[in-house]
């Protein structure tokens, strides 16, 4: 499939970088091991899954997607400002305590 793309479609767009993606494919596929295309196949359908899930999400919520994709982010960006000022707490307190030591 690659090396069809390459062959046919690359020379046709821009034909200076046909050969570098010819060349690319080509290495991509001489270092490959054993597997290595199954590896790719079960990655390709891994993201297809996803893809249709997020679709299928996508459809069910409807005009409330926005709504729910924010309370998401939200909720992330509470969690990791939460943290960082704990992390920044403890590090100011561990600091103070040694500056306090005689």
């Amino acid at each position: 499939m690659i090396t069809y793309l390459v062959d046919t479609v690359a020379p046709i767009i821009l034909p200076e970088i046909a050969l570098v993606r010819r060349r690319a494919a080509i290495a991509l596929i001489d270092t490959r091991q054993d597997g290595g295309t199954m590896k790719t196949a079960l990655q390709f359908m891994l993201f297809l899954a996803i893809a249709v899930a997020a679709i299928v999400v996508g459809v069910i919520v409807g005009n409330y997607g926005l709504w729910y994709f924010s309370w998401l982010v939200g909720t992330a960006l509470i969690v990791l400002f939460a943290t960082a000022g704990g992390v920044l707490f403890d590090t100011q307190q561990a600091q103070q305590e040694r500056h306090e030591m005689p």
